[in-house]
């Protein structure tokens, strides 16, 4: 399994969601999980905008080194990141 780490913090009446791992991602939801689906597609994005530019991958995480909330990445993007680098 493949986990990428991300963050809260409530802006407003939104959360407000980053990821570590990848600072171009910086998305929000009403709720946390409504955050956390667009988390995960903003890493999503990150990775494939990165694989486009030919610039480096960070590794995932196997989830218990993520800390409190992280994304589980769909196998098809695992495989595809794992061939890109």
């Amino acid at each position: 399994m493949a986990f990428y780490p991300i963050a809260f913090a409530m802006d407003g009446d939104v959360w407000l969601v980053t990821s570590p791992d990848f600072p171009e991602v910086t998305t929000f939801g009403t709720t946390q999980e409504e955050g956390a689906r667009h988390a995960l597609d903003a890493i999503e994005e990150a990775i494939a905008a990165r694989m486009a530019d030919g610039q480096m991958l960070p590794a995932p995480h196997d989830g218990a080194d993520c800390g409190q909330y992280a994304v589980q990445m769909p196998l098809m993007s695992v495989l595809k990141s794992w061939l890109y680098m």
